[in-house]
């Protein structure tokens, strides 16, 4: 039995509302653990900037996980119930890290911890994503896919942008009172308020026996790795997704910890700067939705490759006399090609790859994206360390780290938008 006969479409549709909803609690609990709030979280405990910016993909090494839970995914008996478990344990977690300021043990023990806890918030996660995403995505027809999760983007935007200012200004009034800890604190009570609303959201979803039949068929791993090998359309993808990731976050992680630094901005500022760009990519979202239904997916993410680009080539000549206003204007582009990308790259092996291969090429197409994320981060923590041990000169010339790292990612996103347009767009699609 097909998902398509499974459920009445009244039914499926409220199963998609549930998960729209879902999303944007879930959004509000990574809103918190990510950009200027998980920096002055990080900055409390008393790191370095490299290491700053290489602890904030720490979360992305657990998407290794994926690699390894086939095993695990073949004899769940609900996606749901699993979701929910493994989702509420990764919220718990995240709430103790901002506990992990007021426990008494010395700096580098905390560090250690910190980095231990937040690998395991995502492990916990990663766990269950490549069949949570196949479960959302089959309860929505593949003509629409595009605006769907465009549409799920937006209402996510919206909310992440408000709470985003709201608890900006909570912080800046509590860090102005020399009082940051009571901002903390806050921060841990959301996550947790977050985790029981997505607990109830989630009991409006329900499971479908045709996409448990689909997970349980799923090769062992063995067989699973060795067929993703063979597999030219699959390697191609990775190859597009982990060059994505590793020059994007080889050189954004450290943004803003450049504004809080260098260019001492509050955090009021650059949640607002965040704000501007999410007004952006809310009025591209549903543009780019309809743009990859009717272009495919390829094409929508060579244009978001593009304008990635062009934003990260803007941020090689930000200095402390210009970078607040660089950076405004870096929001444009750049969260323009995150509302292609957003809705590419998880849609394009839906493409691709054929339906029975879709979980075990998920999960290595999902691994390979979160550890070339982690390894780009590490990389460029390690190049603007040494830049910044140099007296921010690169070969005698004075320069930032940021500035440095910005143009070498601008020179791969060039050469990855010429290979999508060449290469991956021409691929024949399976859908």
């Amino acid at each position: 039995m097909s998902i398509q006969t499974e459920f009445a479409e009244e039914e499926k549709r409220r199963v998609r509302r549930a998960h729209i909803v879902a999303g944007m609690l879930e959004a509000v609990a990574m809103a918190t653990m990510s950009g200027v709030f998980f920096t002055l979280l990080v900055k409390q405990l008393g790191v370095s900037d490299a290491l700053a910016g290489t602890l904030s993909t720490v979360v992305h090494l657990g998407c290794v996980t994926q690699i390894f839970a086939i095993g695990f995914l073949r004899r769940i008996r609900s996606v749901r119930t699993t979701s929910i478990i493994l989702q509420s344990i990764k919220k718990l977690l995240y709430a103790f890290l901002y506990m992990l300021p007021f426990l008494p043990m010395a700096t580098g023990v905390r560090i250690a911890l910190f980095a231990v806890v937040f690998a395991g918030a995502s492990i916990s996660s990663n766990l269950i994503s490549p069949a949570s995403f196949h479960w959302m995505m089959a309860f929505v027809s593949k003509e629409e896919r595009g605006i769907y999760t465009a549409h799920r983007e937006m209402l996510t935007l919206i909310v992440t942008i408000v709470y985003n200012f709201l608890m900006g200004r909570v912080l800046d009034h509590f860090n102005a009172q020399g009082r940051p800890e009571i901002g903390l604190v806050l921060c841990a009570c959301t996550i947790l308020v977050m985790m029981f609303a997505h607990i109830i959201a989630m009991l409006f979803t329900k499971d479908s026996p045709a996409v448990l039949e689909q997970i349980g068929q799923t090769p062992n791993f063995v067989r699973v790795l060795k067929n993703n090998l063979h597999n030219t359309n699959l390697l191609k993808l990775v190859l597009v997704g982990v060059t994505w990731n590793f020059f994007c976050f080889f050189s954004t992680s450290f943004h803003n910890v450049f504004l809080l630094q260098e260019l001492q901005s509050t955090t009021t500022f650059v949640v607002v700067a965040g704000m501007f760009g999410n007004f952006i990519r809310l009025a591209c979202s549903a543009p780019s939705g309809k743009y990859a239904d009717h272009n495919g997916f390829a094409r929508s993410m060579g244009l978001g490759f593009a304008l990635a680009a062009l934003a990260i080539g803007l941020m090689m000549f930000w200095t402390p006399e210009t970078g607040r206003l660089y950076y405004l204007l870096y929001q444009i582009p750049y969260c323009s090609a995150l509302a292609l990308l957003g809705n590419g790259q998880n849609n394009i092996t839906l493409q691709y790859i054929d339906p029975a291969d879709r979980v075990g090429a998920q999960g290595m197409y999902t691994a390979m994206l979160g550890l070339s994320s982690f390894l780009g981060s590490l990389v460029g923590g390690r190049i603007l360390a040494a830049i910044q041990a140099n007296g921010n000169r690169v070969f005698g010339i004075p320069m930032y780290g940021q500035q440095f790292l910005s143009g070498i990612s601008f020179i791969a996103l060039v050469a990855l938008t010429v290979y999508v347009y060449t290469v991956v767009a021409r691929m024949k699609r399976i859908d």
